[in-house]
């Protein structure tokens, strides 16, 4: 686990929502090796269970070609050689965390919406249904983005 890790959720009945940006939350988990695939995706389920009761999880996508994530994903990528991988349960991992995610090769292609904006889209949503919503990311994008859809009257509250 990452030194950014939230603290452990005591109460799973408590009315907080979160709404996690994969992006950020793909690197709080740090791998157990030896592993399989499944069992990562395992370790990324138990990570969501015990820190978020109530929580959407957003992973965004790469589109082909340039973006506004574009020049972000060249310089993660960096210049390094990256090998294929088969991301299948039953295959485990030889490759350290840090290389997998930085290769080229394995990321999602966006194919619909920016994510940025449904993350922050269902933020405000859940705010909105009376519940108390935090935004979990690192993006500049999102503050942003939350600045920009929040609807005024909720902006600024009376105390």
């Amino acid at each position: 686990m990452s030194p950014t890790q939230p603290t452990a959720n005591s109460d799973p009945t408590q009315s907080i929502f979160h709404v996690v940006n994969g992006g950020h939350f793909i690197h709080c988990v740090a791998w157990q090796h030896p592993a399989t695939f499944k069992e990562i995706r395992q370790q990324y389920t138990a990570y969501v269970i015990i820190y978020y009761s109530q929580a959407h999880v957003v992973l965004d996508g790469y589109s082909v070609g340039p973006s506004t994530k574009y020049k972000e994903h060249l310089r993660r990528s960096g210049k390094g050689f990256h090998v294929d991988v088969t991301v299948e349960d039953s295959v485990y991992v030889i490759l350290e965390q840090a290389e997998f995610l930085s290769n080229n090769s394995c990321k999602v292609l966006q194919v619909h919406a920016n994510a940025d904006v449904i993350i922050v889209s269902t933020t405000i949503a859940q705010a909105e249904k009376g519940l108390e919503a935090v935004l979990m990311g690192e993006d500049t994008d999102l503050l942003v983005l939350l600045v920009a859809l929040t609807p005024p009257h909720d902006l600024l509250e009376d105390d």
